[in-house]
């Protein structure tokens, strides 16, 4: 929404610092350079970003061009719907928290996300079609592998953007399942397969998770 794009602005740029472009590798430098003409986007401004908002932006512009629509997200419709049914709704992590996370990470580390993202841009259509036909036909394990590559390859990484906050919703179902009624809770399934999955951290606490197949 346009106060959560706000806020990423104003935390984005980075007027004081060293260009973006002088940061990087020689040989990324042209690979930026050509991925913010393929959409348009100002040199000017966009060499003056953090290296996390680069790499958010590149990951997700190209996706229109491959036709997909954010209005269709799994988790824009399972809002809608749920606003529709009169339903209370709260997250599990707020958008302060969730640029934060970026935002947060050392500058070296940014600036690999991002070299490793010009990389994987030739191939992003190739493998987006690879995890929608995972996610399809129900392998959490072949998506999250998929969905995943670019932090297994950074420990630290993976602990921020993955562990640690499947560790903090675990936490938070436990102490919820405390409670009477009955709640959904909606995660990108990049969280729900693998050696530090949602299920395995619930696991630890004494909570099962059954996966329940749907019913056309």
């Amino acid at each position: 929404d346009k106060d959560a794009q706000a806020k990423i602005m104003k935390r984005a740029l980075d007027i004081e610092a060293p260009t973006l472009t002088s940061r990087l590798p020689e040989a990324a430098k042209a690979k930026y350079l050509a991925a913010l003409d393929s959409h348009g986007l100002a040199h000017i401004l966009f060499d003056r970003v953090k290296p996390w908002f680069a790499t958010l932006t590149l990951s997700v512009l190209p996706l229109k061009n491959y036709g997909f629509d954010p209005d269709n997200g799994a988790d824009h419709i399972i809002k809608l719907a749920a606003i529709a049914d009169g339903k209370k709704l709260t997250g599990l992590e707020s958008s302060d928290e969730q640029i934060g996370f970026f935002e947060d990470l050392p500058e070296d580390l940014q600036i690999s996300m991002l070299v490793e993202t010009l990389d994987e841009l030739p191939k992003l259509g190739e493998t987006i079609d690879r995890m929608i036909g995972a996610w399809a036909k129900g392998e959490p394990d072949k998506l999250a592998a998929l969905m995943n590559e670019s932090v297994d390859s950074s420990p630290e990484l993976e602990k921020r953007l993955l562990t640690d906050r499947n560790e903090r919703w675990a936490d938070w179902i436990k102490l919820r399942m405390d409670q009477p009624g009955t709640v959904l809770i909606a995660v990108g399934a990049g969280h729900l397969a693998g050696k530090t999955s949602v299920q395995t951290m619930l696991a630890q606490r004494g909570l099962k998770a059954k996966r329940v197949k749907q019913v056309r």
